[in-house]
């Protein structure tokens, strides 16, 4: 049950993220090439494609 909750959940924060205009993506950093990857992955994947460090780590 718990991996349909997230499939939901993936697939609502995909669209919510394909909504977005790409001037608002690059200034999250991401561009719309990620956008599947950091639904899929969540906020642990973002520094991942920005470059910048996770939140609470030495580097942030």
């Amino acid at each position: 049950m718990a991996d349909i909750r997230r499939g939901f959940a993936v697939r609502k924060v995909r669209r919510q993220l394909h909504a977005l205009p790409d001037h608002v993506l690059k200034d999250l950093g991401i561009s719309r090439c990620d956008s599947d990857y950091l639904a899929a992955h969540g906020e642990s994947a973002v520094h991942l494609v920005s470059g910048r460090a996770p939140a609470g780590h030495p580097a942030a």
